[in-house]
């Protein structure tokens, strides 16, 4: 199910530039990352809810290149400074760029959910590399995804109809980044 021609390229750039935002993030201030970070959760919550629309524009706008390479890449060394600069895997431009690319909805899911994976290992590995990690947040976080995205899978799959997914999750993305910005206010 899931396309690796079209995941190495963008797993091989974010390896090599994922290093590269996790070492700018050390030379920031604590309220630059913030404001990162809540950009770019409004980026994800207006991705998400007019996805259609931003694919349309983009496909008219942007035409696929006659090389798939060159935006899996281009998209690749983006998702990874991402990656590295926030602590985000990119999940949320990943699928995007393959569906512009003309991978099939369930297969760009999988395939997204691969370079996820690989981001945040990448990710995590250059923050460890960098001194600035705490394990114990980390065994806490992983138990919580597990609990999570087992319960959640289960409520969406038996509660929630397929095309409020979105809005449910762009609205627990907003809390977040509201969360996540007032104590700057």
């Amino acid at each position: 199910m899931i396309n690796y021609k079209a995941s190495y390229p963008i797993i091989i750039a974010t390896f090599i530039i994922t290093p590269v935002g996790a070492y700018i993030s050390t030379h920031l201030s604590e309220i630059i990352i913030v404001n990162l970070y809540v950009v770019f959760l409004l980026i994800a919550i207006l991705l998400m809810l007019s996805q259609h629309k931003f694919m349309s524009l983009l496909g008219k706008h942007f035409p696929i290149p006659s090389k798939p390479i060159f935006l899996s890449t281009s998209a690749g060394l983006f998702i990874g400074f991402i990656s590295g600069l926030l602590g985000v895997a990119g999940g949320v431009f990943v699928l995007p760029i393959l569906l512009l690319l003309g991978i099939k909805s369930k297969m760009a899911i999988a395939t997204a959910t691969y370079v996820v994976m690989w981001a945040s290992i990448i990710g995590a590995a250059s923050h460890i590399s960098l001194g600035h990690f705490e394990y114990q947040i980390m065994l806490l976080g992983a138990l919580a995804v597990l609990i999570g995205g087992y319960s959640g899978a289960y409520f969406v799959e038996k509660f929630v109809k397929p095309n409020y997914i979105k809005y449910l999750f762009s609205s627990f993305l907003l809390i977040v980044a509201v969360k996540t910005y007032y104590p700057y206010l």
